[in-house]
């Protein structure tokens, strides 16, 4: 049985003062209105209205102030595992878990663009309300976040989130053969609110419900005899249902202005695969070892398109063979020397939030993508060094991508822009190659040392997209991938140290470093630069008293000892620039645990 409960107040400051909100000043006399100084909308039945600037601000900064904090925490999960031996040769596994989370989502995120979303919220007023707003009128809105974690926003952001699933596994050991029955099922209902620009006034929000569900079953057979040959073989059924809704509001929904219908989308993923590995040993220190997967996967999804009221049915199927290859060699001493080649997929689906109506080829325009494949090369060794004090390891690989899942911006000129504000495309193809390389040392016999680096070069071959009617052009063929740091260094220690007979002292320190990441390219080159996390050094350190049969531990712990300011994600958006999510400031704590 397992219990966790975890909540805390918020780490990221908000310095928004309340005193930043709309004025009448920010909607100056319009010559279109004959002069007046007022803003022209439309009525719930539709009839025109005129309201003056200052009833207009009013209504903006209704119901809005600003927390003084965020990224609170509130969670609490149980779980537990049932072992029945009905025989020696049968054994049944029954566990099952239940998560509650109910906190404010993590909205520690900052807006790096504040000015670039001013100039999308005057366009928006001047479009939609008759508004005669400029960038300089709206500059008083602006509070541009100058310290590490801290942030400036008025939105409230939460998620309401239940999380539970039950799963047995049934093994039949025969002679030379275990026979092996793995069933699962799991539901997840979710309710998210998030101001989308993180930004000091109210501009851009979305409500998201979500209610998932998913049946796993597996059946597999593997070899346990002795022998130069192993084998296992096997198949899967998945199916995942899905049902959602989103609620875009444009400044808090005023009812005359830009009040984005919801819309929603029901998904059915129905999956299975086939699978088989052989491994054969031709001396005792040569093994082969080769593999395949059949993969075949429906969604079968409608959509709502909330502009035409129409429900839009898109049917994906996919179908992939994915085989496998590894030769390994033993070394003297232990080690070994490995060849390895691979090859994997993740499956393409349909964009839960954007209607493939939108598009006229969805698969090749943003409201569905392919399945992303990658042939991944590798060379290895392992080894033990200095009679086995030292163990190295080292490796050189190569992967070559088609079809890579990317995101891709929505244009400034397409009508509903903020309702879709990002879509995913498929890149054309992309490919990686580095090598890493890691020691570990016994230095004595209760301290242990541990070095690691890695080098990665990743960069897209072709990944252009021109002529598409919602989501901007763009050409990043032979530019930098996301997600991927040039260089990562870690340094570490570990101490085991006996005292008496019933005690130990224990502790460990890493020192990590992570090259400057591209978390999003923005697609508006010139306008709008890249969402971009800096390089950063994380340093955690833990030190402890254990029991000596490891039953009690009772430890101090810091995690960013130096209060290093780092990221942990990144977006850009044509609707409200560019934005990043802080990571953890520097936490200490006292940690106690008991295992019985």
């Amino acid at each position: 049985m397992t219990f966790e409960r975890r909540s805390h107040d918020g780490y990221i400051d908000n310095i928004t003062p309340n005193a930043v909100a709309y004025t009448p000043a920010m909607f100056p006399a319009n010559p279109a209105l004959g002069g007046a100084s007022g803003i022209l909308g439309f009525s719930a039945t539709g009839a025109p209205i005129l309201g003056t600037a200052a009833q207009f601000a009013a209504q903006l900064n209704a119901g809005l102030s600003a927390k003084d904090s965020y990224v609170t925490e509130d969670f609490t999960a149980i779980g537990g595992k049932l072992l029945f031996r009905p025989s020696d040769r049968f054994k049944i596994t029954i566990a099952g878990d239940y998560s509650e989370k109910n906190d404010d989502n993590g909205n520690g995120l900052y807006n790096l663009t504040p000015g670039y979303a001013i100039a999308v919220a005057s366009s928006l007023f001047n479009a939609n309300a008759g508004a005669n707003t400029t960038p300089a009128s709206l500059a008083g809105l602006i509070v541009q976040p100058t310290e590490k974690f801290t942030t400036a926003q008025r939105g409230e952001g939460y998620v309401k989130l239940k999380d539970y699933g039950v799963s047995g596994t049934a093994v039949l050991s025969l002679d030379n053969i275990d026979l092996t029955s793995i069933t699962a099922y799991r539901e997840n209902h979710s309710k998210f609110l998030t101001e989308l620009g993180f930004l000091p006034f109210n501009f851009l929000a979305a409500s998201v419900n979500i209610d998932k569900s998913t049946f796993y079953q597996e059946l597999r057979a593997a070899s346990t005899g002795a022998g130069p040959l192993s084998w296992i073989v096997g198949g899967s059924y998945l199916q995942a249902k899905f049902d959602g809704g989103l609620a875009t509001t444009i400044f808090r929904g005023i009812p005359y202005l830009a009040n984005l219908p919801s819309g929603s989308g029901r998904y059915t993923v129905t999956n299975w695969s086939a699978y088989a590995q052989l491994g054969y040993d031709f001396t005792d220190k040569l093994n082969l070892t080769v593999s395949g997967r059949y993969v075949n996967e429906k969604n079968d999804a409608i959509s709502f398109n909330p502009i035409a009221n129409t429900q839009d049915p898109f049917v994906l199927k996919q179908e992939k063979f994915l085989p496998s290859a590894t030769l390994k060699y033993s070394l003297e001493g232990g080690g070994n020397v490995y060849a390895r080649w691979a090859r994997g997929f993740k499956a393409g689906g349909i964009v839960p939030v954007v209607p493939t109506s939108f598009f006229p080829d969805p698969i090749n325009q943003g409201g569905a993508f392919r399945g992303e494949t990658v042939d991944s090369y590798e060379l290895g060794l392992r080894t033990p060094l200095f009679d086995r004090s030292v163990q190295l390891t080292a490796a050189l690989f190569y992967n070559d991508y088609r079809d890579v899942q990317v995101a891709a911006h929505v244009s400034p000129s397409f009508a509903f822009a903020p309702l879709v504000s990002i879509s995913v495309v498929n890149a054309g193809s992309a490919r990686t190659y580095g090598a890493e390389l890691g020691l570990t040392a016994r230095v004595a016999e209760p301290l242990t040392l541990t070095a690691s680096a890695g080098y990665l070069n990743a960069k897209y071959r072709t990944f252009r997209l021109a002529g598409n009617p919602v989501l901007d052009p763009f050409d990043l063929s032979g530019t930098r991938m996301i997600n991927s740091p040039e260089w990562q260094f870690s340094f570490g220690a570990d101490l085991q140290q006996p005292v008496g007979d019933h005690w130990k002292i224990v502790g460990n320190a890493l020192a990590s470093y992570t090259d400057e990441i591209i978390w999003q390219q923005s697609g508006l080159p010139g306008v709008l630069p890249d969402s971009t996390g800096p390089s950063y050094w994380l340093v955690n350190a833990r030190l402890g008293l254990r029991t000596a049969d490891d039953a009690f531990e009772l430890a101090v712990y810091a995690k960013n000892l130096f209060n290093a300011g780092y990221t942990t994600f990144g977006n850009s958006s044509s609707s409200y620039g560019n934005i990043l999510a802080w990571g953890d400031p520097r936490i200490v704590g006292v940690e106690a645990t008991v295992k019985f």
